[in-house]
């Protein structure tokens, strides 16, 4: 999703194939919250990220503040 959020910001033309692995990945959405391998996630910065994840991190059920601008050096 932030690949392709990256891809229609630039005009990138893979924005629609990106969009449409998005769609397959979809039925593969996490059925709990997790991280991005922090297993031992202090109790402080999970309620932090709970509060201050974005609409996407929350629809893909992670904890993480990752956002399309943490992508600025991609390429």
């Amino acid at each position: 999703a932030l690949a392709r959020q990256l891809a229609t910001r630039v005009g990138d033309e893979r924005a629609g194939m990106l969009r449409d692995l998005e769609a397959q990945l979809e039925r593969s959405r996490l059925a709990r919250e997790d991280t991005f391998c922090h297993a031992s996630l202090p109790e402080a910065e999970r309620r932090w990220l709970l509060e201050h994840r974005s609409e996407l991190a929350r629809h893909w059920n992670l904890l993480t503040d990752w956002t399309v601008d943490a992508l600025r050096y991609a390429a």
